[in-house]
């Protein structure tokens, strides 16, 4: 595609009308614009919510993702044609959405080097499995074994539905049962595991309430083992 010459003058005028001089070139070079429309046509103002809604639609319906709208408009094109102008892959991401596939999960797809048309239909990995076992995954959600786990018991281990979503690890199990001992309730300890913790530190380390309602000498012994 052949590159129109924009003069320092008529970036000069662009400039005085607050347009810079990116936007004059994108609008003349990539968007076909003519140079009199690109540096003298104000840059859109967004204070008008209702026609802003309007065309955000307009968008969503021709294609067109919240993200590539509002950056054309930042861009200098025109509001409406912003919303008009299908992007590429605009036929298959109507059928990725139809399928219950997501504008991220879409485009990641063809990052990682699907064809579009791949990226579009291919079901999501374990939805067939997820739906199957829909009851038994709550129950496991509901006994904080993740679904990775559950997945494996079944798939891999040869357990039954039920057993994988309600055995836990002896280990997990039996450091609960310390934490608890100690003072510190079950899901405190598996908060800490997923923040980083060690398990010795989430099953022994006191929870730390809040100063106010400590009597002087815990204050005192608090202030001891924090500066010691």
């Amino acid at each position: 595609m052949t590159r129109i010459y924009i003069t320092d003058e008529q970036y000069l005028i662009a400039n005085r009308n607050g347009i810079s001089k990116k936007n004059v070139y994108q609008r003349v070079n990539e968007y076909g614009w003519s140079v009199e429309k690109a540096i003298t046509q104000p840059l859109h103002n967004t204070k008008n919510k209702k026609t802003d809604r309007t065309l955000m639609l307009l968008a969503e319906l021709n294609g067109v993702n919240y993200g590539t709208y509002k950056k054309r408009i930042k861009d200098g094109m025109d509001p409406h044609e912003a919303a008009v102008k299908c992007s590429k892959y605009s036929v298959e991401f109507q059928i990725a959405l139809d399928n219950g596939i997501g504008t991220e999960a879409f485009y990641a797809r063809i990052r990682r080097g699907m064809t579009p048309y791949e990226a579009a239909t291919q079901p999501p990995k374990y939805k067939k499995f997820s739906k199957e076992y829909k009851e038994e995954l709550e129950i496991a959600k509901s006994n904080g074994i993740t679904y990775q786990t559950f997945y494996k018991r079944v798939m891999d281990l040869g357990c039954e539905p039920m057993e994988a979503a309600t055995r836990k690890s002896i280990e997990r199990s039996s450091n609960a049962a310390i934490a608890i001992k100690n003072g510190i309730s079950e899901n405190t300890y598996y908060q800490r595991i997923h923040k980083g913790w060690s398990k010795e530190d989430a099953m022994t380390i006191p929870v730390v309430k809040n100063k106010r309602y400590f009597s002087r000498e815990q204050k005192a012994n608090l202030h001891r083992s924090t500066t010691a």
